[in-house]
C-alpha cells in the first residue's frame, strides 16, 4: 500500500478552499493549468512508462479537496517534483510491470512525480487520470529535432537528451546522453529549419551535476561534428560546480540558426538527460 501522507502545512489552505460549499481558490498566479504557452503546467498523457518502477513516484497526498490547483501547489513545494497526476473519483491502477503486482491509488489523491515529460512523449496508460508536467513546453524547438554527439556508448545516444522522457533517480541507467570523458565533448541538435534561439534548459542526472561546468552553447547554420568554431556564441555556464538538476542558460540576444551545440571546455563527461531549446519571446519557468 502507498502510505497516506498528510501535508502538514496544508491544513489552513484546505479550510480556505471550502467556503459555504463554494470552491474559492486563493493561490499564487504561478499555479496555472492550461494548454497556453504561459502555463506553468502542461497536460500530458502520463508521467510513467510501462517499464518503470515506482522510483519516480515521490509522494501521494489526499487533501480535503484534490484538484489541479491543490496538486500543483503541492508539486511546487517539492524540490524534485516535475509533474503530478490528479486521481479521479474512480480508483486508478499503477502497474509495477506487466507480469507482477499492482498498486492502487484511492480516489481524490495527488500523486507527485520526479519525471520530466515533454510533449513529444506519447506516454502510456499506466496512470489513468489527469497528469500535468511542469517540464513540458509547447514551443520547445527540440520536440522535432534530431541529435548527434560523441557518446561513449551506443547505450547512451545523443537522441536520449530529446526523447521527451526522463525518470531514473537512483541509477545512471536510463534515458540520458553520456559523452566520452574528454575535452570538448559535444552534443548537437538539428532543428530541421532556421529558428531564433534564446535559451536552453537542461535536466541533469542528479549525481552528475558537478560535471556541468564550463559548458558553452552555440548556434550555427551548418552541421559539424565537434568543431563549432564557425558557430555564434549563445551562452555559457560558469566554471563552478552546480547542484541543481535543472540548468537554464539564456542569451543576451537571440540568435537565428538551424543547429544548436552544447560543448564542454574542460576534460569532462557531458551528461544530458533532457534538453529544451526555446525560441525568442518565450518565458522560461
Amino acid at each position: 500500500m502507498i502510505p497516506r501522507i498528510k501535508p502538514l502545512n496544508f491544513l489552513s489552505l484546505q479550510r480556505k478552499i471550502l467556503v459555504g460549499g463554494v470552491l474559492a481558490v486563493l493561490l499564487s498566479a504561478r499555479v496555472r493549468l492550461s494548454s497556453q504557452e504561459s502555463s506553468y503546467y502542461i497536460k500530458v498523457p502520463s508521467l510513467m512508462s510501462e517499464t518503470e518502477d515506482l522510483s519516480c513516484l515521490l509522494k501521494t497526498f489526499d487533501p480535503l479537496v484534490a484538484n489541479t490547483v491543490t496538486c500543483g501547489s503541492l508539486c511546487e513545494g517539492h524540490e524534485m517534483c516535475f509533474g503530478f497526476c490528479l486521481v479521479g473519483s474512480n480508483s486508478t491502477e499503477i502497474r509495477l510491470d506487466s507480469n507482477t503486482k499492482s498498486l492502487f491509488l484511492s480516489e481524490h489523491r495527488c500523486a507527485l512525480y520526479s519525471t520530466s515529460i515533454s510533449l513529444s512523449w506519447k506516454g502510456s496508460k499506466v496512470v489513468e487520470g489527469k497528469c500535468y508536467s511542469r517540464w513540458a513546453h509547447p514551443r520547445d524547438l527540440a520536440l522535432k529535432a534530431t541529435a548527434t554527439g560523441n557518446s561513449y556508448s551506443t547505450d547512451y545516444p545523443a537522441s536520449y537528451a530529446i526523447d521527451g522522457y526522463y525518470c531514473k533517480q537512483t541509477t545512471q541507467e536510463g534515458t540520458c546522453f553520456w559523452s566520452e570523458n574528454a575535452k570538448n565533448s559535444w552534443w548537437l541538435a538539428d532543428l530541421g529549419d532556421f529558428h531564433p534561439v534564446s535559451s536552453i534548459r537542461v535536466r541533469l542526472y542528479r549525481s552528475t551535476t558537478s560535471y556541468f561546468r564550463d559548458i558553452e552553447v552555440k548556434v550555427g547554420n551548418r552541421s559539424s561534428e565537434g568543431d563549432f568554431s564557425s558557430f555564434e556564441f549563445l551562452a555559457r555556464s560558469s566554471g563552478e560546480e552546480v547542484s541543481s538538476v535543472v540548468i537554464t542558460l539564456k542569451a543576451k540576444n537571440p540568435l537565428v540558426g538551424r543547429f544548436v551545440s552544447i560543448q564542454t571546455l574542460v576534460s569532462n563527461f557531458l551528461v544530458l538527460c533532457e534538453v529544451q531549446i526555446l525560441p525568442a519571446t518565450v518565458t522560461v519557468h
